[in-house]
């Protein structure tokens, strides 16, 4: 006898977590009252057992303190080991998903609660992103997110414990670390603390919520945020006049302004969408915002369209041309507003009045090049390639081609001074490429072909110990 209970306490050594519960299943089907025994053991210790739920909040607490060291052997330090505490976190987040699905709807937020308060009391930057830049806890906190809201929805969960809890996250939600979350893109917190009270909470109660994440938030960037979730109760809610008076209230807010012009268009009122645009427009005008000023341009161009005022249209349209340095969508649209008989005449002036971005010439397309090409203006265009180009051919390549052919030896002269110039210098086989690119483009002009040839004849005569130039000019 004792032979056989010495070899089982070997064998249990041996067994796994999962042969013990494998057996244990087997063995409960099989005897009922060994099943109901167990079962009775294991609800006691489960369901209703405080201080199994503390242990798991006690469990938690202890994930947080995970360390791990970095450096190297002479600058070494201690860290926190976020990889290894959000595995832990989810080991028991998982856990948490079992007590609820059991009966245990306490443990489970207390899990939860737990884990964000000690989220907020350990996170910070610095440690959270030393040992990896990628580090996210965004799949731990939404989980974590629904398993609390099941919870507090379950009928069985502690009424005064759910006041309780719903206490801490509030007080969270301005003191608590967790709020930082949501800068990182990781998780918005206050978000969650909004679901929550919309599930919990009567409709007084959520706004005054919102109210005072409003107060909390009002020199933040994301107070639009905020408006736009008391706009949406209000809504929901069928009351409308006190969500008008918000939006009204808070129209200085882009996003809000913004939302209400959407709304206007959606439902035909052309006219009220387009008197909320100019004065957003006075606004960013007052206080120096192009950007603003723009976007409700363009905004207010696309009400004029619906309602058809051509006249509006144009002044619109070319007060975004010359605000955007000569965006070439306007000036086609301005293009088809405009009298054929009116036309040269009105875009004259216009480009007078536009500070063009030259960029050089080079790395984009140049919007009054690109004018010059449609317009057919050979001439104009010319000068302004040859005005504007200085060390590189990217004007020449993209816009030669359009230019009249009596000024094709100017181009080839330009061609020849400026790839000599690049082709100089200690050997780089990165430009070479971009130099039988530009021979290529010399080809499509009047004489091209014998000037690039001219020109690769004179690069292998300076440079023949250049195996990738010369490969790479070997077709001229």
């Amino acid at each position: 006898m004792i032979d056989k209970i010495n070899d089982m306490a070997k064998l249990l050594q041996l067994a796994s977590k999962d042969d013990i519960v494998s057996f244990l299943l087997k063995y409960a089907k099989k005897n009922r009252q060994f099943g109901d025994e167990l079962r009775d053991y294991l609800a006691c210790k489960f369901m209703d057992n405080k201080n199994v739920e503390n242990d798991y909040v006690i469990e938690m607490r202890h994930i947080f303190s995970k360390t791990t060291d970095i450096g190297n052997h002479w600058n070494c330090y201690e860290v926190a080991d976020w990889e290894a505490i959000l595995e832990s976190v989810m080991k028991l987040i998982n856990k948490g998903r079992i007590l609820l699905n059991i009966g245990n709807a306490d443990a489970a937020a207390k899990i939860v609660v737990e884990f964000f308060k000690q989220m907020g009391e350990n996170f910070d930057d610095d440690s959270f992103f030393s040992y990896d830049d990628e580090n996210d806890c965004s799949y731990e906190c939404e989980q974590a997110e629904k398993l609390l809201l099941d919870a507090l929805t379950a009928s069985h969960i502690n009424s005064s414990l759910k006041q309780k809890m719903l206490g801490e996250l509030k007080e969270m939600s301005i003191s608590s670390g967790c709020a930082e979350l949501v800068y990182y893109g990781m998780f918005d917190f206050d978000d969650m603390l909004f679901k929550v009270n919309m599930l919990t909470a009567s409709v007084d109660e959520c706004l005054n919520l919102i109210d005072e994440q409003i107060v909390q938030h009002e020199a933040s960037y994301d107070l639009h945020k905020y408006v736009a979730r008391k706009i949406q109760v209000l809504r929901n809610n069928e009351r409308s006049n006190e969500a008008d008076n918000v939006e009204h209230q808070f129209i200085y807010l882009p996003e809000i302004r913004q939302s209400l012009v959407e709304k206007m268009i959606e439902s035909g009122a052309y006219d009220k969408a387009a008197e909320v645009l100019r004065n957003g427009l006075t606004e960013a005008q007052i206080q120096e915002k192009p950007l603003l000023v723009g976007k409700w341009l363009k905004r207010l161009f696309d009400v004029y369209e619906k309602l058809g005022d051509k006249e509006k249209q144009i002044q619109t349209a070319r007060r975004l041309f010359i605000n955007s340095h000569g965006d070439i969508e306007y000036y086609h649209k301005l293009r088809k507003l405009i009298q054929q008989n009116e036309w040269k005449d009105f875009l004259r002036k216009m480009i007078d009045e536009t500070r063009f971005n030259n960029y050089e010439l080079w790395g984009t397309n140049n919007n009054l090049a690109d004018i010059y090409v449609e317009e057919g203006e050979r001439e104009k265009l010319f000068q302004y390639i040859m005005k504007h180009s200085s060390d590189s051919t990217y004007a020449l390549d993209t816009y030669a081609r359009y230019v009249s052919e009596e000024h094709a030896d100017g181009m080839l002269r330009a061609y020849d001074k400026l790839l000599r110039v690049k082709a100089s210098g200690p050997a780089d086989v990165k430009k070479y490429p971009h130099i039988a690119a530009s021979m290529k483009c010399m080809e499509h002009l009047k004489g091209g072909k014998e000037a690039a040839h001219r020109l690769a004849e004179y690069f292998r005569c300076q440079y023949p110990r250049r195996s990738s130039f010369m490969a790479e000019i070997s077709e001229f």
